[in-house]
């Protein structure tokens, strides 16, 4: 097989791996994943069982790797989100940026890659899987350990550039901004929220009163 082959059949095999992953995401927050079935998934995405056992060996392996790619959307959007906001102001003294900036900004990347609410029922479907199976639970941990590993460094720039600087570690600080985050979405989408707007703009809010607490102006 010529290399043109091999790159186009890798394409092939990634958009199909792309297109599964699609639609177990969206058939797990419909249906949750006890209750889905691999059928679902291949008619939803358009595909036979052979296409799906190809990419995955279960619907859990599927569910480690929507963990996975989800959290590597989570990171670039962070970076993305710090440079375009807070450009690096070294050599030039810290430009300061008030807690409401530093909330709008975090706030606005720990929405996550996909539809808020859908994103929600996903992720308590995940933490209920991990809560049951003790074999899923020690990789869905070792996702979540790697993701938040990957975030403090990312976040304690980004105070640095607004001029601030954290009261506690960069770990426990990235801990408690998602779990703040996460509680002000879910009690938001729960209560009498609908729009995704509205619910972005409680969690905006919530992270903001939080920020002064967790930094310090330099």
């Amino acid at each position: 097989m010529s290399q043109a082959s091999v790159a186009a059949e890798s394409a092939r095999r990634a958009r199909t791996r792309e297109r599964l992953m699609d639609a177990a995401f969206e058939v797990f927050a419909e249906v949750g994943v006890a209750a889905s079935s691999v059928e679902q998934i291949t008619e939803r995405a358009g595909f036979t069982r052979g296409a799906f056992y190809s990419n995955f060996s279960s619907k859990e392996e599927l569910f480690l790797a929507l963990i996975a790619r989800g959290n590597a959307v989570w990171v670039a959007r962070l970076t993305e989100q710090v440079e375009e906001l807070l450009p690096d102001s070294t050599g030039t003294g810290p430009t300061i940026i008030d807690e409401d900036v530093i909330g709008r900004l975090v706030a606005g990347v720990l929405s996550g890659p996909y539809d808020l609410k859908l994103w929600g029922l996903v992720q308590s479907e995940f933490r209920m899987m991990a809560l049951r199976d003790p074999a899923l639970a020690k990789a869905y941990e070792a996702h979540r350990a790697q993701f938040e590993r990957s975030l403090a460094p990312i976040v304690e720039e980004g105070v640095r550039r607004a001029g601030r600087r954290l009261r506690l570690d960069p770990l426990t600080t990235s801990r408690l901004l998602m779990a703040y985050y996460k509680e002000s979405v879910d009690a938001a989408l729960v209560g009498s929220a609908t729009d995704p707007n509205q619910v972005l703009d409680s969690a905006h809010r919530a992270v903001a009163d939080v920020i002064g607490a967790l930094t310090e102006p330099v």
